[in-house]
């Protein structure tokens, strides 16, 4: 079965592979890259934290984790973040819905 792409789609992949022919230790990384990520055990860790991340944007814990982060950091509740706060919130609640800390 032969799927259609789209014309960007189809852009996308030509400056792909004028990228990786030009030079051929990115192409040889791409493919090592590319290997690593179709194992079995890496697809099932890749889901797992998928399926951790939607349960907890469903459940509320991101966002009760964002009211505590901005009560932490002193922060009110309509205060606009900048992109380093944005970047602390992220890692705090990638760590603490993953399990990390």
């Amino acid at each position: 079965m032969e799927i259609k792409l789209s014309e960007r789609t189809e852009q996308a992949r030509q400056r792909l592979k004028a990228t990786l022919d030009a030079d051929p230790a990115l192409k040889k990384t791409f493919k090592e890259t590319r290997k690593h990520f179709e194992k079995p055990g890496v697809i099932r860790g890749m889901a797992n934290t998928i399926g951790k991340m939607k349960d907890a944007f469903e459940s509320g814990k991101v966002k009760e984790a964002a009211e505590k982060f901005k009560e932490k950091h002193g922060l009110s509740g309509d205060t606009k973040l900048t992109d380093d706060m944005r970047r602390k919130l992220a890692e705090e609640l990638v760590d603490g819905i993953l399990g990390k800390k």
